[in-house]
């Protein structure tokens, strides 16, 4: 569902989301694979690997690219309670996660829309 929305979101507003602007929420010096054979199970970085602190992915097939980073983020925090109870506590992801929201409330008529899950741990 988010590559839809995202998808709609660019449509709309296409700098939404720029390699430029969505590079400076990544650890310096981070590239993504751009190939998701070659994702690597012990990347750091992501939650299984890395402190809170250092967490700037939810796994390796986030480094994909970034749609697939914001996707991640996206299917954890609407589908996985429990991980996205400790995912939302890297101060990395958050901002990625907010990034997310204001994008989707500037595209979309939200007037109305109160309490909506993926905005339930902001």
């Amino acid at each position: 569902m988010w590559h839809a929305t995202e998808n709609y979101i660019l449509s709309k507003d296409y700098t939404a989301f720029t390699i430029d602007k969505w590079s400076e929420l990544n650890p310096k010096g981070f590239a993504y694979y751009q190939d998701a054979t070659q994702t690597d199970p012990n990347q750091k970085w992501t939650l299984y690997n890395s402190a809170i602190e250092d967490i700037y992915f939810v796994d390796s097939y986030a480094c994909v690219d970034q749609k697939e980073d914001r996707a991640r983020i996206m299917e954890f925090i609407m589908a996985y309670e429990d991980e996205s109870k400790v995912l939302i506590k890297s101060p990395h992801i958050r901002k990625k996660l907010e990034t997310m929201c204001s994008a989707v409330r500037n595209t979309f008529d939200t007037s109305g829309w109160e309490n909506v899950r993926w905005e339930r741990l902001l």
